[in-house]
This record gives C-alpha cells, sequence and structure tokens, in this order.
C-alpha cells in the first residue's frame, strides 16, 4: 500500500495529510466549526493592500538597500542580497499568515480563524458584543481597509481586534444588524438581503 495512493485510487496518508494541512481556511470553517443552523453574513481574509501599506517601512528599506548598492563599490552586494532576502520571507510570512486567515460574521457569533500549521479560532457570541469600531490611519483609508475593535461583556475573550480588515464599513454594517438582530428590546426595519452578502 502507497503512502501517496491506495490500491483502490483514493489519496494515501500522507497525501491526505497534506491536504488538512493546507485546506482552504473557508472551507475548514464551513465543514468543521459552523453548526447546522448558522448562516454566514461575511467571510473575507485580512485586505491585500495592507500588506504592501502595511509595511511601507519596508519597501523605504528595500529602495534604500538598492540604491546603496547600485551606487558604491561592488562589494557591497552581498549586504543587498541578505536585505533582499530578509525582506522576502518577512513579506512571504505575512503573505502566508493573511492567506490563512478569516474573518467571518454568523448568525450566532464573530469568528476569526487563523495558523498555518497550528490552527487557532476564536470566536464571540453576538449576544455577548456590546461595542464594535475601527479606526483607519492614511494608509488604511487609502487601501480601503481597517482595524476593527470589538468590545464584549466579558473582556477575557481572545476576540478583541481583528486587524486589517476588508471594507470595514460594511464590516461594521453587517455586524451591528446581526448584533442588534439578537437584541429581542430593539425592532428592526427593512435590511435588503444584497446589503448582507
Amino acid at each position: 500500500m502507497s503512502l501517496f495512493v491506495d490500491p483502490s485510487g483514493r489519496p494515501g496518508r500522507v497525501t491526505r495529510w497534506w491536504q488538512k494541512l493546507v485546506e482552504d481556511p473557508g472551507e475548514t470553517l464551513r465543514r468543521k466549526h459552523l453548526t447546522y443552523e448558522e448562516q454566514v453574513f461575511y467571510e473575507d481574509p485580512p485586505a491585500t493592500w495592507s500588506l504592501v501599506l502595511g509595511t511601507w517601512w519596508l519597501w523605504l528599506v528595500l529602495v534604500a538597500t538598492v540604491f546603496v548598492v547600485v551606487s558604491s563599490e561592488f562589494r557591497l552586494w552581498r549586504l543587498g542580497v541578505v536585505v533582499l532576502l530578509v525582506a522576502a520571507v518577512i513579506l512571504g510570512v505575512k503573505w502566508v499568515r493573511r492567506h490563512y486567515t478569516r474573518y467571518v460574521v454568523t448568525s450566532m457569533r464573530v469568528l476569526r480563524l487563523s495558523g498555518v500549521l497550528t490552527r487557532r479560532v476564536d470566536w464571540m457570541p453576538l449576544s455577548r458584543i456590546t461595542d464594535v469600531t475601527f479606526k483607519q490611519n492614511p494608509f488604511e483609508r487609502a487601501g480601503g481597509f481597517a482595524d476593527v475593535r470589538i468590545v464584549s461583556a466579558s473582556e477575557a475573550t481572545g476576540l478583541r481586534t481583528l486587524e486589517d480588515v476588508a471594507d470595514p464599513v460594511r464590516f461594521h454594517r453587517i455586524l451591528t444588524f446581526c448584533v442588534e438582530a439578537k437584541n429581542p428590546n430593539v425592532k428592526l426595519g427593512y435590511w435588503p438581503a444584497a446589503e448582507i452578502h
């Protein structure tokens, strides 16, 4: 029996292990973490622009390194290669972390799924949320993303800040609607389905 393919043609043990390791976080969410009646209103990874605009200092160092290496003696090329490799590793790690992170708002809770080798799921029930705020610096406004802070009745939760949320106004609107829908004292007006999804 092969470790990669068993006699029936199905993936073998190593292949199944590898598929689980690199499984899409959205698929993991749907397969493992949602209850039967839970409805997903929002599911997105962190904003891609945050990788570029959030690491402006790294891009500045790269430009300065290229300028110094090009305008100086030949022996500084080693320094330039080291700086480029370090920058590539930093950007690669940040990209992989963003790819394997999802922010989700469902009819019952808010979730953050993250991690590549070790998966982490932080969540907060909608009934515990007391306030939702977000702030944007000029780079974040230009890129259309923000850090969203969720305040709950219990501050012991691991889910307080969602970093680099894409389209924070839409996220805020959806989350506010879901929180109000869980409160029996709030009378909701009409909310078109197109606005939620």
